[in-house]
């Protein structure tokens, strides 16, 4: 009778039946996300069982009607619960997959998208024909650029500065369990020591390639972001001023300061202000300015260089 009233509870407590596969595992959870009106995939759900149960996609694929023990059961219902609070699934598994790579991630970084891809892919076809190039990435959050880069170009040098020690710290964690090595650098892109820190960084010349996801959600746009967003992921990693330019008009002086004469600033920016970022870079002395579209066909990254 005790045993009973525990499993009760249990269920009072998570909303989910006591149920003992994985497949009625999965569709209770599905059903009380949808109940609640929170967005969730049925390969999100998966992946929160996966880490629950500790087994792989093709086991649970091959072996969806496996009795689930009760303590992965209530790991798994403990998942759910954070995620009925608009936890993001990425947080609660504690990792994301980008560029064919895993990184950590915790609410000190932004959590890798997969139209940053694209931006990665930019900057490595453009460097390709360059041996050894010096690239910087400001804003680097869980290092997923920097890393991803230096991964495709073990030659490259490569920087990573962050305003946040909890975040270069997550960084410094993904470089080592990805087995690469970067530079990185706590400042501000604001502040009056980043350009001479940064040009000690480089150890002399200067960089090919300035690349910078950085905040540019304006102060006005806060209420119509997910509350996965805005609720668990790093205010200053999202919102730049009131005309969110700011951080462009810095990554161009920055640029101006620390790129060779052949290099190049890429950036990724809000879906429509390609327009905008292009002209702070042109008024900034920059030339043959591209704007670049995301799958969506949006604009979503803008590309620059100091001369042809």
């Amino acid at each position: 009778m005790l045993f009973e009233t525990q499993q009760q509870s249990f269920r009072n407590t998570y909303g989910i039946e006591n149920v003992t596969t994985r497949r009625e595992l999965i569709k209770q959870a599905q059903d009380k996300l949808t109940q609640e009106s929170v967005p969730s995939t049925a390969k999100e759900i998966e992946w929160l069982l996966l880490e629950a149960d500790s087994i792989s996609s093709v086991e649970l694929f091959s072996k969806p009607n496996a009795e689930v023990s009760e303590p992965v059961a209530q790991t798994f219902k403990a998942f759910v619960q954070r995620r009925l609070a608009r936890e993001p699934v990425q947080y609660i598994l504690g990792y994301s997959e980008f560029f064919g790579l895993r990184f950590s991630v915790n609410p000190s970084v932004l959590i890798p998208r997969p139209e940053t891809e694209l931006l990665v892919e930019h900057a490595l076809d453009w460097m390709a024909p360059t041996q050894s190039p010096v690239v910087v990435d400001v804003g680097t959050g869980s290092g997923c650029v920097a890393i991803s880069i230096k991964n495709a170009r073990p030659d490259a040098h490569v920087i990573g500065i962050d305003i946040s020690a909890d975040a270069l710290n997550v960084a410094r964690e993904n470089a080592i369990a990805l087995n690469t090595s970067i530079t990185w650098l706590e400042d501000d892109l604001y502040s009056d020591t980043i350009i001479d820190r940064l040009r000690k960084a480089i150890g002399g010349g200067r960089a090919k390639l300035l690349v910078s996801n950085p905040p540019y959600v304006t102060p006005n746009e806060k209420g119509s972001i997910e509350p996965e967003v805005f609720m668990h992921e790093p205010s200053e990693a999202l919102f730049a001023d009131a005309s969110g330019l700011k951080p462009y008009q810095a990554l161009a002086q920055l640029g101006l300061e620390t790129l060779s004469d052949t290099g190049m600033l890429m950036v990724e920016n809000h879906n429509d202000a390609g327009r905008k970022v292009e002209a702070v870079f042109a008024e900034a002395g920059y030339i043959g300015i591209e704007r670049h579209r995301d799958l969506s066909g949006k604009d979503r990254f803008v590309s620059a260089r100091i001369r042809v």
